[in-house]
This record gives structure tokens, sequence and C-alpha cells, in this order.
């Protein structure tokens, strides 16, 4: 897939400060200027704050500075992961394999699958060896409504 081969090119861990690739926000009167457009050379993957060195990376297209409601980008997953999700998700599996594993039950994505999980499942993402996917998250404003912020 053409667009997975592109995308695992630039998935590499950079340190940057959290903010999206977008340029900056468009004044709203201008209509259709509110418009994004996100370059695949412009993507910068950081490592996911609150897991464990080396087992996922994210780069953020949309979050608060650019929309209210929903926040969307790519994730890059490496390793086994333990996770409790606090939002709605979805992921649609762009490269390599993924299950995910919500108690006894694996749900095995390959390429072009995708899933909806959510707020409140307790999961386990199983990358195999890693697996790279696109995610959209609602509501926007999770880790404020969980008492994170």
């Amino acid at each position: 897939m053409a667009i997975a081969r592109k995308i695992k090119s630039t998935a590499r861990a950079r340190p940057v400060a959290r903010r999206t690739n977008a340029t900056k926000a468009p004044d709203p009167a201008r209509g259709a200027a509110g418009v994004r457009l996100y370059k695949s050379a412009r993507r910068r993957f950081m490592p996911l704050r609150g897991t464990p060195e080396g087992s996922v990376d994210i780069c953020r297209d949309v979050e608060t500075d650019v929309s209210d409601t929903m926040a969307c980008g790519i994730v890059v997953h490496k390793k086994r992961l333990p996770w409790t999700i606090r939002y709605d998700e979805y992921y649609l599996l762009i490269d390599g394999k993924l299950a995910i594993r919500v108690g006894r039950k694996a749900y095995r994505l390959e390429v072009g699958d995708a899933i909806w999980l959510p707020a409140g499942t307790a999961l386990v993402y199983e990358p195999s060896p890693r697996a790279t996917v696109i995610y959209a998250v609602y509501p926007i404003d999770w880790r404020r409504r969980a008492g994170m912020e």
C-alpha cells in the first residue's frame, strides 16, 4: 500500500513540542480557508506520553488548536501495550498487523481493517511486529473530562 510505505518511511520518533503539523489557524470568516492539508514530509512523530519507552509513537494531525470536537492522526505501535481508553476511538490499520485484546477476545486487524472502541474499554494492543494506524478520538477534551488537566 503506497500510503503505508510513505508514512512508515517518516515514522521515526523525534521529540518535538506537542503540536500538529498544520499551518496557523485561518480566520473562520474566510470560509473554505478552514480546510487543512497535512503533508507527509511535515509529520513529526514523538513518543506517546504515559507509555513505556519505545512502545508507541504518535503524530497528532488534529488537536485542540484545530478542532473543538475530535482529534486524529497516526500512531505506530512497536510493542505490546495494556491500555484503558477514556474516549471513543476509531482505528484504521494502514501497515503491519495488530491484535487488540479486550478481555478474552482478540480482534485481529490486517491492513485495511478498522475497529471502533468505546470509552472505558480496557484492552491490550499487540502489534506483530509493528502496526501503523490512523486514529480518530472523540471527545477531544477527554483529558479535561477525566480530570487529568
